[in-house]
């Protein structure tokens, strides 16, 4: 009985053995036609890695879903450059025409609701803009500009000559005042009040007569004169005297102070208007005042001329 009773017990645990053995290899072989028929339906590509082809996910690659992830990029590519054409159409047809500045004159522009939205604004504009000329001509005051002739004169030459460039200033400064005074009758109030000023001295030892030095060193540092035009014109007693270093001294002198000093009309007078009084030997009967008393007269209507200019 206990021979029989292990008999059966082995052929039942042989007959589990056979079983399962079984079992596993239809397991492998449905695992195996299942992969088969998967096979077709994934793509086969180029590797990489090596230059064979590659079914499936061979390197740990799935190519189903690389192909899928390409084509939503695709998409989404397709969606932004809508969106970006959609409000470069909008920007367009509905915010453009409302933001370009039309033209400084009467219009009409139906821009939106058939009603003009500019207008207003450049009316307003163009009445701030006339406010503010009729304020800075106001500022400037009468039409013109106002012309100081001062100078130094101990033998009348220089007077002269004044007279003749203050002339040429009444010509060229529109109507605007002229002051020609003599540096005792000059004051500091003179010099702020004009637009222009224009020095005139005889040439003292080749140097600025000390009277108009010392006028010319009481004007205020305060910028009051910044701005203005200054011209310069001398007298001397010969042709090398040093009238040009007078000219020159003035210039600098009228420069510390801020002044634009204007050239002459010409070459001849590029430094300033001047007279030569003397040398009648060597011209042969001496200089034609008239030739310096129109170059002076010409030299104050330039000066006049710019100061009025810059004056606007």
């Amino acid at each position: 009985s206990s021979s029989r009773t292990s008999s059966n017990v082995h052929a039942t645990f042989h007959g589990c053995a056979q079983n399962a053995r079984t079992g596993l290899l239809q397991t492998e072989g449905s695992l195996g036609a299942a992969m088969l028929s998967a096979a077709p339906l994934l793509a086969v590509e180029k590797c990489r890695g090596c230059n064979g082809h590659c079914v499936g996910g061979a390197h740990g690659e799935d190519v189903a879903l690389r192909a899928l992830l390409r084509q939503v990029r695709v998409l989404l590519l397709v969606v932004v450059t809508l969106l970006v054409a959609l409000l470069l159409f909008v920007g367009v047809t509905f915010v453009a025409p409302a933001a370009v500045p039309g033209p400084a004159g009467p219009f009409t522009c139906e821009c939106i609701g058939g009603t003009s939205v500019l207008e207003p604004m450049l009316l307003q504009q163009q009445q701030h803009s006339k406010s503010q000329a009729h304020q800075a001509a106001d500022a400037r005051g009468p039409p013109g500009c106002n012309v100081l002739v001062v100078y130094v004169s101990k033998e009348n030459h220089t007077r002269h000559l004044a007279a003749a460039v203050a002339s040429g200033a009444a010509s060229g400064n529109g109507a605007g005042q002229i002051r020609l005074l003599d540096t005792s009758q000059a004051s500091v109030s003179d010099v702020v009040w004009a637009d222009a000023v224009i020095l005139g001295s005889p040439t003292y030892n080749a140097a600025v007569h000390p009277e108009l030095q010392a006028f010319i060193n009481s004007w205020p540092f305060d910028g009051r004169l910044r701005g203005k035009v200054g011209g310069t014109f001398v007298t001397s007693g010969g042709t090398t005297a040093g009238h040009e270093l007078v000219l020159a001294s003035l210039h600098a002198s009228l420069q510390i102070f801020g002044f634009v000093v204007a050239a002459g009309p010409s070459w001849v007078t590029a430094l300033g208007a001047y007279e030569i009084e003397a040398e009648t030997a060597a011209t042969l009967g001496g200089f034609d005042d008239r030739y310096f008393l129109e170059g002076g007269r010409r030299y104050g209507e330039t000066v006049a001329h710019l100061a009025d200019r810059l004056r606007g």
